[in-house]
């Protein structure tokens, strides 16, 4: 169990969000990637953006971790355009989870926030 570890398409156990989904992650000694898409198939223009409180937990321990960047999506109050029937592909960097981690939840506050629960690493 060292660093790095990389998992496509991991097992999700439930989201929030049927647009979005997570396909990949990262991790290293340095940050916690998650890679996702989402796709606009309901409005001509779509928005989307990340809240800068969104964490993510290792769902063993509860501890927290914090997002530090993002790539291809914005954050809030910042918004990233996605026309009717595009996808977009993006990365949110977090603090680094340990390598030991089986699995971990990903929750952004708020009615409309993300959250991805048992989000696995093996």
């Amino acid at each position: 169990g060292g660093y790095p570890i990389h998992i496509n398409n991991p097992d999700v156990a439930q989201a929030n969000d049927q647009f979005t989904n997570i396909f990949g992650v990262e991790l290293t000694e340095s940050y916690t990637a998650v890679y996702m898409s989402l796709t606009n198939n309901q409005h001509e223009t779509a928005y989307f953006n990340v809240s800068q409180d969104i964490y993510i937990t290792d769902a063993r321990t509860g501890e927290k971790y914090r997002l530090v960047t993002t790539e291809n999506c914005a954050i809030h109050p910042s918004k990233s355009i996605l026309n009717y029937g595009s996808t977009a592909q993006f990365a949110l960097f977090f603090e680094p989870l340990p390598a030991d981690a089986a699995s971990f939840n990903m929750i952004e506050p708020g009615d409309n926030g993300w959250k991805f629960y048992g989000i696995g690493l093996k």
